[in-house]
């Protein structure tokens, strides 16, 4: 197999857990006292998918194309998602302030 397409299969299954730490992340971040814990269970979640990646990449030994592709679709749409997450967040306290505001 292709290391391209290898890699592209592994950026698929990164951005996938990478929109499940998003998913993740929204739910507790909604309820309260959970906030604390949140960076544990990414990086929990994070490294046991790199972990997992390792070893397929050894079975296929394509070790570099899977490690690159596992990571980069764990970072860079981590970023975009906790970006948007942010910004949801951001404009919900918004909305909250503006109906205290408003009675």
């Amino acid at each position: 197999m292709n290391n391209v397409l290898v890699a592209l299969l592994f950026f698929s299954g990164g951005l996938a857990f990478s929109y499940v730490n998003y998913l993740v992340s929204g739910f507790l971040l909604k309820s309260s006292n959970s906030s604390m814990i949140l960076p544990l269970i990414r990086n929990i979640v994070n490294i046991g998918v790199l972990v997992l990646a390792y070893f397929l990449g050894q079975k296929l030994e394509m070790l570099g194309a899977v490690l690159i592709g596992t990571a980069i679709g764990l970072t860079i749409p981590g970023f975009l998602f906790s970006y948007r997450l942010s910004k949801k967040l951001l404009e919900e306290n918004e909305k909250e302030k503006q109906k205290k505001d408003g009675e």
